[in-house]
């Protein structure tokens, strides 16, 4: 089994759980225009938040196995001498937050990439194409959260991959208005939990091929 045994079966357990919420209550909604809303902005939610803590857990138990070579990464690449000490003398607590707080899908979830190919040695996405899905299911989340599932201009939707999720309204000569397609959603979701599935299957892969990320 891997060092991340227990985060990846437990987040396989949650899973499977959203897995058996999608398909029992999906086909209850039909022709519920506003359950549909409630369903897909409360689903969105709840799988970038757990896939979030998942990250962040494999974080933890990189940072834990790889401490000295992940400290001297940081120190390294700071640039600020306080700052440097700091790392320096910093101890595991400090240094899995300093891991931890790269957890996102802020400028495409580079600096998440970064840290975690670091510690892993390999990336934590199995395509393009799924880290692209990660990266509108994110967007998903924010126009729900933040902007009561709507935006002005095209700040969000160049962002997106599937500009189809996107719907626009635009009145005259007036900035555009891109509102969140939820039929458009309602198909996309399951590509979402699917990439979710696909990403945990390729980091255990991964790691079961390392021999340093295996426990015997």
């Amino acid at each position: 089994m891997t060092k991340c045994h227990a985060e990846i079966e437990f987040y396989a357990h949650k899973h499977q759980g959203t897995v058996e919420y999608l398909s029992s209550v999906g086909p209850a909604l039909v022709g519920k225009k506003a359950a549909i809303e409630v369903f897909i902005q409360s689903l969105v939610t709840l799988l970038v938040a757990r896939h979030e803590w998942f990250l962040g857990m494999i974080l933890v138990v990189g940072v834990r196995e790889r401490k000295d070579h992940w400290q001297d990464y940081l120190v390294s690449r700071e640039p600020n001498p306080a700052q440097k000490e700091r790392l320096i003398s910093a101890d595991l607590k400090t240094l899995i937050h300093e891991a931890k707080k790269t957890v996102g899908m802020k400028r495409q979830g580079a600096a998440f990439t970064r840290v975690f190919a670091e510690l892993f040695g390999f990336s934590a996405w199995p395509s393009d194409a799924t880290h692209k899905v990660f990266l509108d299911l994110n967007l998903l989340r924010q126009l729900f959260v933040h902007h009561n599932a709507a935006s002005l201009g095209d700040e969000y939707r160049s962002q997106f991959s599937r500009k189809e999720l996107l719907g626009t309204r635009q009145y005259g000569d007036l900035t555009p208005i891109h509102f969140v397609d939820y039929h458009q959603c309602l198909g996309f979701l399951p590509d979402a939990v699917r990439a979710l599935e696909a990403q945990r299957l390729h980091m255990k892969a991964q790691m079961l091929a390392r021999p340093e990320w295996v426990v015997d």
